[in-house]
């Protein structure tokens, strides 16, 4: 029984992997497809780690061929299995890219969720993640036209890129 489960884990990885590869070759379809795939089996195997992962993967493609709403009901769904099942990897990375979805629809609701998804990573001690969001923040006020604070968030992702590359 523990091959045969830890063959359909493989398995779904696979999905996940061909998928990602499949996004890249810009075959964002075919890549939902393959996710969608991997994530049935996940689901099976109530395998969180791995549906999470799926609910990013597949809110990705779904962003890329500008399929806003679907790609937030993807991130919704890794948020709310994240917090019920502590499984907190990819929580800031969900609500950065919810409030970039936001950002895209010109949603006064993306700074919300970009700086949730900063404190997030704070909390988390995740240093790539906090970077990203000082990034994607300091991206905000500058559309906001508020230098000041959109320097200070720059300046912030900055030092924090300098110590990931020590």
């Amino acid at each position: 029984l523990a091959k045969k489960w830890n063959a359909q884990k493989y398995t779904a990885l696979a999905f996940m992997h061909t998928g990602d590869a499949l996004a890249h070759q810009g075959k964002f379809d075919n890549a939902i497809e393959s996710h969608r795939k991997g994530l049935e089996i996940f689901q099976q195997l109530k395998d969180m780690s791995g549906i999470i992962t799926s609910f990013k993967y597949i809110g990705n493609s779904q962003y890329d061929i500008d399929k806003f709403t679907e790609a937030i009901k993807y991130y919704q769904q890794g948020v709310s299995l994240s917090l019920s099942s502590g499984f907190n990897k990819y929580l800031p990375v969900f609500y950065q890219n919810i409030g970039v979805v936001y950002a895209e629809l010109n949603s006064d609701s993306n700074i919300y969720y970009l700086e949730k998804g900063l404190n997030t990573a704070k909390s988390l001690h995740d240093i790539h993640s906090q970077a990203l969001a000082s990034f994607n923040v300091s991206q905000y006020y500058v559309k906001k036209k508020q230098f000041d604070k959109a320097t200070y968030f720059m300046d912030q992702a900055i030092q924090l890129f300098k110590t990931i590359d020590e």
